[in-house]
């Protein structure tokens, strides 16, 4: 859309932009486009100031994302004046919950088709079980055949060679410290 001077005030024309600022650089060329139409729409001036702050808030935005929003505020906006740019942060934070919420719903229905059929998980399960009670069976013969190999031995503590050297040991003991060395403990 382009601008034209029609007796003193900003129009609006519906052709295609002829200025080639407004098709090469997208967010500013949507930001003015906007802008005159909120002006054309509530009857009022469009000043540099206005413009300049709006293309300094907007100019980061997504065009797309800026262009919905643009359009909610137009459809939503009673009051006959130009929007506040409060009020199109306000539509921008909700466009962008939306995208959000749509772009969750298509990644659910993308995975859920990406699922297999039912047929194929009945299969798999069944696949499964089959391999379970194959293991399970395998384990119980291996522990089956473990315990009838294994012959129990007489648990062995000490041996008479190791009795006859503590013997020894305790015998040093008893010759380096005699009984009579101990202290009397008498009982009152």
């Amino acid at each position: 859309m382009d601008t034209q001077n029609c007796e003193g005030a900003l129009c609006l024309s519906t052709t295609s932009p002829s200025s080639p600022e407004i098709e090469v650089s997208g967010n500013t060329g949507l930001i003015k486009e906007w802008l005159l139409r909120f002006a054309t729409n509530s009857g009022q001036p469009l000043d540099d100031g206005r413009v300049a702050l709006w293309r300094d808030e907007f100019s980061k935005v997504e065009p797309g994302l800026l262009d919905c929003a643009f359009r909610e505020v137009m459809r939503g906006h009673t009051f006959n004046c130009i929007p506040t740019v409060g009020e199109v942060w306000a539509q921008l934070g909700e466009a962008r919950r939306t995208e959000s919420l749509e772009a969750r719903q298509v990644a659910h229905e993308r995975w859920l088709s990406a699922q297999p059929p039912w047929e194929e998980l009945r299969r798999r399960g069944r696949d499964y079980c089959e391999r379970v009670r194959a293991y399970t069976q395998e384990i119980a013969e291996l522990q089956k055949r473990a315990r009838s190999n294994v012959v129990p031995e007489p648990i062995v503590i000490a041996t008479p060679e190791r009795l006859a050297e503590l013997e020894e040991q305790k015998r040093q003991i008893l010759a380096r410290y005699p009984r009579s060395a101990e202290p009397e403990v008498r009982e009152e």
